[in-house]
């Protein structure tokens, strides 16, 4: 996952500040989390593995 969120911030945007980084991080995982579809948890988003658990 770590890689994952690098790939998607630090590798493709400048940030000014530390704040800029966190606010993209928090919103790439956050749509992570409720539109990828994880072939580890059975074709699943992530949210809906913590709704069902």
């Amino acid at each position: 996952m770590n890689h994952t969120i690098k790939d998607a911030t630090v590798k493709v945007l400048l940030f000014e500040t530390l704040n800029h980084l966190s606010a993209r991080a928090f919103t790439f995982v956050a749509a992570y989390n409720f539109a990828k579809d994880l072939e580890a948890l059975r074709w699943r988003m992530p949210f809906q593995m913590n709704c069902d658990t």
